[in-house]
């Protein structure tokens, strides 16, 4: 169930892109025609929706350990293991890490290739992580990250980390996004032999889409999510409990819960402006890839 944040953020940015291009192009050709109010109306529900979605998955995706967090981890846990790189290199020079054209660290199965330092000496300091990919994407990634790793708790905790993404735009160009994930502290609590507790808390805040800025507050702490895990300790499945909230920071009145339904499903809920939006069952699977 690993997702890779190049292939589901930006799957997301496009959709919002999408729909950012036809309210354009729909509002110039719907001046003095009839249906134009209609038509206008249906775009900019559209563009609600996606934008919805897309701050849903990104939410989700950083609770779970399945976006930008989960990325710099695993290729931390690489490192610590002394992985080689596919291609390129990388080597430690004091408390200093720096990346050469490797290949085979962070988010390897998307073929990316880092370049960049990231300073050891108190938690995972990314100065200049640049990840870049065969399709022209590229990512660079700042950011101090602490990690804390018992038997009674398991912690990851940023005051802020900041990725600036260069990505297809759809018109044969590029166009850069800014991403800030900040405030955010996630942990993972065994609960007895075979339960574990998710508590997390963060922000999230997206500048340069398309489809418009993203300013969000994401938190379970009074809900927290619960998982089963197997004899090693290793999370199984869903949660089989739990609700994450997501709040509109430039709205009050626009808030989105996902909580449990059952091992496959959550109830996605989203109230824009006071007024329901939506209240239905979706897959915890559809809703990692929004």
């Amino acid at each position: 169930m690993k997702l890779k944040l190049i292939a589901i953020l930006c799957s997301g940015i496009f959709l919002m892109t999408g729909c950012g291009g036809g309210s354009d192009s729909q509002s110039s050709a719907d001046q003095g025609t009839p249906g134009g109010n209609n038509q206008n109306n249906e775009s900019s529900e559209a563009q609600v929706l996606a934008k919805v979605e897309t701050s849903s998955g990104i939410a989700l995706r950083e609770t779970l350990m399945e976006g930008i967090v989960d990325t710099l981890v695993y290729g931390m846990d690489e490192i610590g293991e002394s992985i080689p790189c596919k291609t390129g290199s990388w080597k430690q020079t004091g408390t200093v890490i720096t990346l050469d054209k490797c290949t085979g660290i962070f988010e390897s199965e998307a073929s990316a290739v880092a370049n960049g330092s990231i300073d050891v000496s108190a938690g995972y300091n990314f100065q200049d992580l640049n990840l870049a990919f065969p399709d022209g994407t590229t990512q660079i990634i700042k950011g101090k990250l602490l990690s804390t790793d018992s038997e009674i708790l398991t912690q990851f905790k940023s005051d802020q980390i900041d990725i600036l993404v260069k990505e297809p735009n759809g018109k044969g160009g590029f166009q850069s996004v800014s991403y800030v994930l900040s405030d955010y502290q996630l942990d993972w609590t065994p609960q007895g032999a075979a339960d574990i507790k998710n508590q997390v808390k963060g922000k999230v805040k997206s500048t340069g889409r398309e489809g418009g800025d993203i300013n969000i507050a994401f938190d379970n702490s009074a809900t927290p999510y619960l998982f089963k895990t197997d004899a090693e300790g290793e999370v199984v499945g869903y949660p089989y409990s739990g609700v994450l909230n997501i709040q509109d920071l430039t709205d009050s009145t626009s808030t989105i819960s996902i909580s449990y339904l059952d091992a496959q499903n959550a109830i996605f809920k989203a109230i824009v402006k006071n007024k329901l939006l939506f209240d239905k069952t979706a897959t915890w699977e559809s809703l990692l890839e929004l």
